[in-house]
């Protein structure tokens, strides 16, 4: 379970920051 929504965490976080850097281009 711990794995899981480690992998989620991550998941999320990493696209957060490529929207943020899509946007910080744009």
């Amino acid at each position: 379970v711990v794995d899981e929504t480690l992998r989620f965490v991550n998941i999320s976080f990493v696209s957060f920051r490529q929207a943020t850097r899509d946007v910080s281009v744009n």
